[in-house]
């Protein structure tokens, strides 16, 4: 079903949870995962998911554009986003803009 996965790495906090989604799902359908860092965490995914692992990286301004943008370029055909809190606003604005697929998956659960 899913060829080539992409998980948003914001800079500010690893997306945890998102990570294991995105992996599970790689793994289950045989896709590709990548990740594309918004602003400054390559490092971390570099350190979280090894040195083989395919990372860009990407502005922080206009994160939703640039990320989207990476995407329909790059041919992927989910993007797995994290949200820390309600009402953020990065993965209502890819919802809502984007032309593939969005899964969103809450860093902290349901309590």
């Amino acid at each position: 079903m899913f060829q080539r996965v992409l998980l948003a790495w914001p800079s500010d906090a690893p997306p945890r949870r998102a990570l294991e989604v995105a992996r599970s799902l790689a793994e289950t359908y045989a896709a590709e995962l990548a990740v594309c860092c918004l602003g400054d965490g390559a490092a971390a995914a570099r350190a979280a998911l090894g040195a083989h692992a395919a990372i860009a990286s990407l502005p922080r301004p206009h994160a939703d554009r640039e990320l989207l943008r990476y995407a329909h370029e790059h041919a992927f055909d989910l993007l797995v986003v994290g949200r820390r809190r309600a009402g953020e606003p990065l993965p209502r604005r890819l919802v809502d803009r984007a032309a593939l697929p969005v899964l969103i998956v809450p860093e902290e659960p349901a309590g």
